[in-house]
C-alpha cells in the first residue's frame, strides 16, 4: 500500500543543490504528487532550497527544539521520507526515528548505536572489524610515533583533521582529538557510497576513487569496480540496523592489495552525484522504498570509469530584498 504521506523533507540543505535536484527528478517520475521541501536555518540563502518546491526556516540541530521542529513539521505537512544531510542531525533523528515512524514518516537514518559508533571516531575499528577491514592503530598523545594523523574524534568534513610531522608541529592540546597511525603512499583513497534497504540489506556498493577534494568533498573522483568493491560488496551484510545511503572512506593498497578502514559516514556524501549518474539510484530507491512501498533488488550494473569533475555554478533568485 502506497504511504498516504508522500512529500520529501531534506533537512539541513544548505549547498546541495544536486543532491535536491535529483530527488526532484526521482520524484517527477515516481511519485508526481509529491512535493520535495527543503529547510535550512537561513533558507533564503540556500542555493538547495531555491531548487526544491517549497522551503522552510528551522532552528539549528544544536537547539533543544530541534526535534520538536521536525516531528511538528512533519505531522503537519504529510511527509513520508526524511532526509538528512550533516553528521549532527543523526543522532536526534535516530532517537526520533520510532515515533515518527507511527506517523508514517520515516527518517533515513541508521540505529541509534550504529549512529553513535560512526559519530565516535575512535569506535570505527570496531565498525570495520565487523566486516573484515583494519583500521589505523589508535596512538596515546603521551607516546606518538611520528608522522601521525590528528582529528577530532566527532569532526565532518575533514574538519580540525591534520598530519603532524614532528614534536615540534604539535599545537595545544585538544581534547577532542584523536591520533592514528598515518596511512601514505602507495595507498589511494577511495569513498564507497552504499545502499541498505529497509532490512539493512545491502543492495548497492559504488566505490570511487578520490582524486582531488576541496574543503573535505571530493571536486575529482572515476567509479571503479575494483577489489574494493569485491570486498565490501561481500562484507556489508554483517552491519546491523544500517539504513538508506552510508559512505565509506577507505584506503586501498594496488601493490599489497591491502584495504585500511577511515570513516563510516551514515548519510549521503557530498560526493553522491558521481554515483548517482553512474546508475546508483540511491534516492529513487528511497521513494521506492518508503513512499510507494516496493522492495529493491541488489544492483551491480553501476557505470565504472565514469569520472566527475566538479566547478563551482550560481543559482539565480530574481525580485529578493533582505
Amino acid at each position: 500500500m502506497i504511504n498516504e504521506r508522500k512529500n520529501i523533507l531534506v533537512l539541513s540543505a544548505g549547498r546541495r543543490v544536486e543532491l535536491v535536484q535529483s530527488i526532484v527528478e526521482q520524484r517527477d517520475f515516481l511519485s508526481p504528487s509529491s512535493k520535495v521541501i527543503a529547510v535550512d536555518t537561513r533558507p533564503e540563502l540556500s542555493a538547495a532550497c531555491q531548487v526544491a518546491d517549497q522551503y522552510f526556516k528551522s532552528p539549528r540541530v544544536d537547539n533543544e527544539s530541534y526535534s520538536k521542529f521536525i516531528f511538528d513539521f512533519c505531522a503537519e505537512n504529510d511527509v513520508g521520507l526524511v532526509i538528512p544531510t550533516i553528521d549532527t542531525e543523526l543522532p536526534k533523528l535516530s532517537l526520533l526515528r520510532t515515533d515518527l515512524e507511527k506517523l508514517g514518516s520515516y527518517a533515513i537514518v541508521s540505529g541509534r548505536e550504529f549512529v553513535e559508533m560512526c559519530r565516535d571516531k575512535r569506535l570505527s575499528a570496531q565498525i570495520f572489524s565487523q566486516i573484515g577491514v583494519r583500521y589505523p592503530k589508535l596512538q596515546s598523545e603521551r607516546d606518538l610515533t611520528f608522522p601521525v594523523f590528528a582529528k577530532p574524534f566527532n569532526g565532518s568534513s575533514s574538519i580540525g583533521a591534520r598530519l603532524i610531522g614532528s614534536a615540534a608541529e604539535m599545537q595545544e592540546k585538544s581534547d577532542n582529538l584523536m591520533y592514528m597511525e598515518y596511512i601514505g603512499k602507495p595507498f589511494v583513497e577511495y569513498t564507497v557510497d552504499c545502499y541498505f534497504d529497509k532490512t539493512s540489506m545491502p543492495r548497492c556498493v559504488v566505490p570511487r576513487l578520490r582524486i582531488e577534494t576541496r574543503a573535505g568533498e571530493v571536486s575529482k573522483g572515476i567509479t571503479q569496480k575494483n577489489e574494493v568493491y569485491e570486498h565490501l560488496r561481500l562484507g556489508l551484510h554483517h552491519w546491523q540496523d544500517a539504513r538508506g545511503c552510508i559512505t565509506i572512506q577507505v584506503f586501498f593498497n594496488p601493490e599489497t592489495r591491502e584495504l585500511v578502514g577511515l570513516e563510516v559516514n551514515p548519510r549521503f556524501g557530498g560526493g553522491f552525484p558521481l554515483t548517482y549518474a553512474a546508475g546508483g539510484n540511491y534516492v529513487g530507491w528511497l521513494i521506492k522504498e518508503y513512499i510507494l512501498q516496493q522492495s529493491i533488488d541488489t544492483f551491480s550494473d553501476w557505470r565504472e570509469d565514469l569520472m566527475m569533475l566538479r566547478y563551482d555554478a550560481k543559482v539565480l533568485v530574481h525580485n529578493v530584498k533582505i
